[in-house]
């Protein structure tokens, strides 16, 4: 009896195994096939020994984003670009340079449909360049740093710079650390505990799991991916719950938010606060203009709050530092009809901007009415 139920279960294991070897199999032949590797980074991404990662100059790629795919051209200073272009450190011309995050990268979207991309062709009759300084899962620590790299440490000449502030910017401020050389090194959740070691430890989870299960196996992947949805929608893990982007609740309203991790918003905005100020004050010493600009995602559309914190906090952030202030809340809950507007502007169940969106922003921005003020050329300081 014992011999027989070890054979019924050696032949099970055995057929498992074999389920499991075809399945493996068969999504490497499709790796194979399309010339693609799941777990090889992007040849247009690399990391980076001063701000953890980066884009790799002069490279082009099929960027992916979800089901959506563009061609990325990268130029000589590592920046997002209309081809992979040199771009010489000094300029006759007057220069505008972006930074942000994915919203600003123009990610899901090509060059010629990003809102940058848009502002480029828009100035380069006037004679301003436009320089795209966003890379996703920037924050303002980083983007402090990677600004003032530019133009202190390799001597770029800007007339100019803009920072578009983004949302998930106060979580993903919890992701960077600075060392005391400088550089940033990514610590996940590192400065906040409890909670947050949780929320560190499911991020872990997932990015194990779709790496390494999901994207090597067909069937079993497949299933996971759906277990992986419903288990982050679950209300086990209330901390957890997305409705765009896999963020956390206080990440991407926090503006708004009261509830147990109230501390969290106040930590990560204080840094951001303090990245904002080191890189406005740096700014100023080089006497170079400085914007920051705040836009909504779908969930403060929705409220229709136009003078939401995320407005007022940074309006008199901008008051106390001397830097330009435009807010774009009211551009879009003006627009319409909050999900008439969110279906117009955003990609499906995601918080960044479709081509329409883009458009819609660069827009407004190219308009007189928005107060978001162009470079002039300045005198070295």
């Amino acid at each position: 009896m014992n011999s027989r139920r070890f054979q019924i279960w050696h032949a099970l294991l055995f057929a498992g195994g074999m389920i499991l070897l075809a399945d493996f199999s068969a999504k490497q032949v499709y790796w194979f096939a399309t010339g693609q590797n799941q777990r090889k980074a992007p040849v247009h991404r690399q990391t980076s020994s001063l701000f953890h990662h980066g884009l790799r100059p002069m490279t082009s790629h099929m960027d992916k984003f979800g089901p959506l795919q563009s061609m990325y051209y990268i130029n000589s200073l590592g920046m997002r670009d209309a081809a992979c272009r040199e771009v010489p450190l000094r300029s006759s011309r007057p220069r505008l340079l972006i930074a942000g995050d994915s919203f600003v990268e123009g990610v899901g979207v090509s060059w010629q449909q990003s809102f940058v991309g848009h502002l480029a062709e828009a100035l380069a009759p006037r004679g301003v360049e436009v320089l795209n300084a966003g890379v996703a899962s920037y924050a303002p620590t980083v983007y402090d740093a990677w600004v003032t790299h530019l133009i202190r440490d390799k001597g770029l000449q800007v007339d100019r710079v803009a920072v578009f502030l983004d949302m998930s910017d106060i979580k993903d401020e919890f992701h960077y650390e600075t060392d005391p050389d400088g550089t940033i090194r990514y610590a996940t959740f590192g400065a906040i505990q409890s909670e947050a070691h949780r929320m560190a430890a499911a991020e872990f989870f997932i990015d194990w799991v779709e790496t390494y299960v999901e994207g090597n196996f067909v069937l079993v992947g497949a299933l996971m991916r759906n277990l992986r949805l419903l288990w982050l929608k679950s209300p086990l893990v209330p901390w957890y719950i997305r409705a765009e982007d896999e963020i956390p609740l206080w990440g991407y309203d926090w503006g708004e938010y009261r509830g147990p991790y109230d501390s969290f918003v106040s930590q990560g905005l204080s840094k951001a606060d303090a990245a904002l100020t080191r890189l406005a004050t740096f700014l100023r010493s080089k006497a170079i203009p400085m914007t920051l600009v705040v836009y909504p995602w779908p969930q403060q559309t929705r409220r229709g709050m136009e003078n939401s914190k995320v407005v007022t906090y940074w309006q008199d952030w901008s008051m106390r530092n001397q830097v330009d202030f435009v807010s774009l809340f009211p551009l879009f809950i003006r627009a319409g009809p909050a999900e008439e507007v969110i279906r117009k502007y955003h990609n499906p169940g995601d918080s960044h901007w479709n081509p329409e969106g883009n458009e819609f922003v660069a827009r407004y921005l190219l308009s007189p009415g928005s107060g978001f003020p162009f470079p002039e050329k300045i005198k070295d300081p």
